[in-house]
């Protein structure tokens, strides 16, 4: 649609354009396949204008796009200044609200809440006490960041900053993912940079709420935001934590326990381990901002900590507890695929070869959930699911 509007081609060489990319498409896809259906989206889509902010190429600190001129007053050169979009938080939820229905969602999920089980994240101990004063339509954020080299052998990375909303069903969940920034830069983002502006937000819209006028009822609603949860995997984690990398010295997030280096092998590459421990330190948001301020003074690295985290300015984020553990690397490409490979390709009592038929037949009778569009068969799974996570294979 963009292509079509900037190269202003004409509605046959739209709907062409449309054809051959459905075509292209693997099985299953959700590309529109009519231009007719192309143009009922534009209409769906929301007109949010993005807000740029500048860095410095040289230091990746942030610049103010008033002053480009100047020299930058962290490094003191005169670089060129690179950019980033993000977008506002208040104009996306007043969006749902009044042109989603975001309200009767929530209204829905009150209901189905139950006091007895743990379903979801609102059923746990944290959310309960930080959400005990909640008002009717105030929300809880659920943020990631991830990054990716659009080419092979580009230098450019695009990261995406992601959000959506722990009161929203689970199965609705993925119909209210937002954008909420962008970088695409050959310079790797500085995440104090990058989210210094929406942490600055949203500090904002939970003290004076988000204003918004009800579909049904015209009603003048107030919603107040906060975020609780990060999801990243382990590359991302780190940098949005300001932190040593997983295979570092002090690489875990959540405890302090120091890392060993194994025996060296030949032609292997030395690595780090991490010991048991019965009772290891955990982190707390104090000590970690203890250690941010050591870190800064000194110059060094404390117990994993290289400085300070813009996220740790916002109120309700436990910087030490709130990066939860990334189901994709960690269920479907850690234990997921160590369990099939152990199952089907190494020797021993567990192995289940001879009956791989019978559970194949067993799963092709499973009635899945609906955001499971098809079953695989179990020989082979471990290298679906590697292709599938990854996004270079069809999951239907």
């Amino acid at each position: 649609m963009d292509l079509y509007l900037k190269n202003r081609e004409s509605k046959v060489g739209l709907r062409r354009a449309v054809k051959a990319m459905s075509r292209l498409l693997p099985e299953g896809h959700r590309m529109p396949s009519s231009d007719k259906i192309l143009s009922y989206i534009e209409r769906l889509a929301p007109k949010v204008s993005e807000e740029v902010h500048c860095f410095c190429k040289e230091c990746v600190k942030y610049r103010d796009e008033a002053t480009p001129e100047e020299m930058c007053s962290i490094c003191h050169k005169n670089t060129e200044l690179g950019q980033f979009y993000l977008f506002s938080i208040k104009v996306i939820v007043k969006y749902l609200f009044e042109h989603r229905n975001l309200a009767s969602v929530l209204e829905d999920t009150v209901n189905r809440n139950s006091q007895d089980s743990i379903n979801d994240i609102s059923d746990g101990t944290v959310y309960k006490t930080l959400n005990s004063n909640r008002s009717r339509y105030d929300l809880t954020l659920i943020v990631g960041a991830d990054g990716v080299r659009i080419r092979k052998g580009s230098k450019n990375e695009l990261w995406v900053f992601l959000s959506t909303f722990v009161e929203i069903p689970i199965h609705l969940r993925e119909s209210f993912i937002t954008v909420l920034g962008l970088w695409y830069s050959e310079v790797k983002p500085n995440m104090n940079t990058f989210l210094r502006p929406f942490c600055i937000e949203v500090n904002s819209v939970g003290v004076t709420g988000i204003e918004w006028k009800h579909p049904h009822t015209g009603e003048i609603c107030k919603t107040v935001v906060r975020i609780q949860v990060v999801v990243a995997d382990a590359i991302a984690r780190a940098i949005m934590q300001n932190t040593q990398q997983f295979n570092g010295k002090y690489g875990c997030n959540v405890c302090e326990v120091k890392t060993v280096k194994c025996a060296p092998q030949p032609e292997k590459k030395r690595i780090r381990v991490y010991p048991y421990e019965d009772n290891p330190k955990l982190r707390t948001a104090a000590r970690m901002m203890n250690q941010a301020r050591q870190a800064i003074e000194t110059g060094r690295v404390v117990k994993g900590v290289k400085g300070p985290s813009a996220l740790s300015i916002i109120p309700s984020l436990d910087i030490s507890v709130c990066f939860v553990p990334e189901y994709m690397h960690c269920v479907l490409l850690g234990v997921t695929n160590q369990m099939i490979v152990l199952w089907t390709k190494k020797t021993g009592l567990w192995n289940i070869s001879d009956h791989i038929f019978q559970i194949d037949v067993a799963l092709k009778n499973i009635c899945h959930q609906d955001f499971v569009h098809r079953a695989f068969a179990f020989e082979g799974m471990n290298g679906i699911i590697a292709k599938a996570t990854h996004g270079t294979h069809n999951v239907g």
